[in-house]
């Protein structure tokens, strides 16, 4: 029971990490006024690591739910074995973890925040007048997302396989196991 518990744990705070990254790289900007997300590196590096940490923790997640979903097979369909073998949580969580950052390591570089001395001016009538320096923090895409090699195998069929194919399979297979036992 320990083993089910710790999973259904360890995937609640996948999820909320998830729902927090999702919350700073898709929301946060908007939220900020577009002058003070541009002069604070803060802003800008909050942004910049949350893209990644979203896509870890959205394929944490969807490994964990899989790891729920054969652990329930083995509980339901080998009672016994599953009593005398029982895994350790941790047997599921430290793979799911150091593979889904393995997998996503290049999506932490794809970007990064240049810096850009400008000038500030309060802008009157007809003549602007000089306030102060200032150093904005812009994100840029990097080298990486330009490779074609790199958008079309990893981006498009690296997320393919490995958040829609193998988890839909994997899912159905020890679901349809588990409805066979069920009903037998």
């Amino acid at each position: 029971r320990m083993t089910y518990y710790s999973l259904m744990f360890s995937l609640a705070v996948s999820d909320l990490v998830t729902i927090i990254a999702f919350i700073l790289y898709y929301t946060f900007p908007h939220w900020v006024d577009h002058h003070t997300l541009l002069e604070y590196p803060i802003c800008s590096y909050a942004i910049i690591l949350a893209y990644p940490i979203l896509h870890t923790s959205q394929l944490i997640d969807i490994y964990l739910t899989i790891s729920l979903s054969i652990e329930r097979y083995f509980a339901i369909c080998r009672p016994l074995t599953h009593r005398v073998r029982k895994l350790p949580a941790f047997y599921y969580i430290i793979p799911i973890i150091s593979l889904s950052l393995m997998y996503t390591l290049p999506i932490y570089f794809e970007y990064h925040i240049i810096p850009f001395p400008l000038e500030k001016f309060l802008n009157k009538t007809i003549t602007p007048e000089f306030v102060s320096n200032t150093t904005v923090y812009i994100i840029r895409d990097t080298k990486l997302t330009q490779n074609y090699l790199y958008k079309t195998i990893y981006r498009t069929g690296g997320k393919l396989v490995f958040k829609c194919i193998v988890p839909y399979i994997l899912l159905i297979t020890s679901n349809l196991l588990i409805l066979r036992a069920l009903c037998h």
